[in-house]
């Protein structure tokens, strides 16, 4: 959850290969680390403690991390299918599970977090295409019981911002005013990027500058973790609760037909 200007190193070596049923329609993406509290220069691990606080020790953090999921097997019009993540350089505490698949009910489960494992394969099922079932903007109902709780909770863990620091990016935000979490989030998603730079080559952050505040005011530039951190916390001072997650992506360009499908 480290945040800093530091050089990104890339030896361009294969980290991972993605294997679905068919072509995806849209991005892939395969969620890793996932940020809770934010500290000015470091993103703190989902809580998971406060988390099974709420919901217990039992399946709770299956039921919650496959909502989606579950969502999609009642609206699908298709049958699931499977994707196969294999780790080339295997490693580290992330399973990478898409966004769409089946969270496996297991222990290696961190409440509504991540799920845990240094496989070189993993097999998900769940949907490739998942977002043609959603509707345009947020939920407006709740499709379980879970899901209500769960709303609940995100509601109180993930507004959260450090009650010192974000001087100037807390009043930027105040002087908005909108009334739909849609307009909230069509707001953030453009300006972070509005007037920014995506670049690698960055000078480091002055000792008494907060990292996002730098990045979005003084520096205007910088790497996925500087949007993704402005972002969450941009979101979270808007009043939509957010988390800060980092994985892979794999756009549908970046996939190759085989013989096999």
């Amino acid at each position: 959850g480290s945040l800093n200007n530091y050089p990104v190193e890339q030896d361009q070596q294969t980290d991972l290969i993605v294997t679905l049923p068919e072509k995806p329609e849209y991005s892939v993406y395969l969620r890793g680390f996932v940020g809770d509290t934010y500290e000015g220069d470091y993103w703190h691990r989902s809580d998971d403690q406060a988390f099974y606080d709420v919901f217990g020790n039992g399946d709770g953090a299956y039921q919650v991390q496959n909502i989606l999921y579950r969502y999609l097997a009642g609206k699908a019009e298709e049958e699931a299918g499977s994707v196969l993540v294999e780790r080339i350089n295997p490693g580290g505490e992330y399973g990478y599970v898409p966004y769409g698949f089946e969270t496996p009910n297991s222990k290696n489960l961190y409440g509504d977090s991540y799920y845990s494992s240094a496989d070189k394969e993993n097999m998900y099922t769940g949907y490739t295409n998942w977002r043609r079932w959603l509707g345009p903007g947020a939920a407006l109902s709740v499709e379980s019981e879970v899901e209500a709780r769960y709303r609940e909770y995100v509601a109180d863990q993930y507004l959260k911002v450090p009650s010192r620091g974000l001087e100037r990016l807390k009043e930027y935000c105040n002087q908005k005013d909108y009334t739909t979490v849609q307009e909230v989030i069509d707001f953030v998603a453009e300006d972070v990027k509005n007037g920014r730079e995506y670049s690698m080559d960055l000078e480091p952050v002055p000792v008494d500058e907060d990292f996002t505040e730098y990045f979005f005011f003084e520096q205007k530039k910088g790497y996925c973790i500087h949007f993704a951190t402005t972002a969450t916390l941009m979101l979270r001072l808007m009043g939509v609760p957010a988390r800060y997650v980092t994985g892979y992506v794999a756009s549908p360009d970046a996939f190759e037909e085989k013989e096999t499908g």
